[in-house]
């Protein structure tokens, strides 16, 4: 069960779709969206993880939790970089974790929830390993992996 509401969900994901650009949808109105549903969660975290591509997810929550964007004793941020290296200033500041083994390998832990192996599953393994105490956000970006492209948008 998700825990944003339906009116926070990408409900223009097929706009979004159209004017991808290569590398993510790197885009403010996603940006945006995100941000919001991220907030719509109601939490107030300690700390916040997400699994950074092209850290449109990190910029999103930290746009949603602001004091994330630094490393204090409040809202600590982290990514986890799964593929390409990151810079900082692209993940908005969040410390960066280095996965150690390569995008093509799976992870070596299970989640206990649907997670792609390759990307939120790798994340789920560093961020148990090294979270500290207090409320966690863990962002779960997708299921298992799945063929989808910007044509099943269009039918959402």
């Amino acid at each position: 069960m998700s825990a944003i509401p339906a009116r926070h969900r990408l409900t223009n994901t097929a706009d979004i779709c159209r004017r991808r650009r290569a590398g993510g949808v790197d885009l403010p109105e996603a940006v945006t969206l995100l941000a919001e549903a991220a907030l719509a969660t109601g939490v107030d975290p300690d700390e916040v993880w997400c699994a950074a591509g092209s850290g449109v997810l990190a910029r999103a929550l930290a746009q949603a939790w602001p004091d994330s964007c630094f490393n204090t004793e409040f809202a600590r941020r982290h990514v986890v970089q799964v593929g390409r290296g990151l810079a900082r200033k692209d993940m908005a500041g969040a410390t960066i974790h280095i996965y150690p083994r390569p995008f093509a390998d799976v992870a070596k832990a299970i989640s206990p929830f649907p997670s792609d192996p390759h990307y939120d599953a790798k994340e789920w393994e560093t961020m148990t390993a090294r979270k500290g105490p207090g409320r966690v956000v863990f962002w779960n970006v997708a299921g298992p992996a799945r063929p989808w492209s910007c044509r099943h948008a269009a039918r959402l």
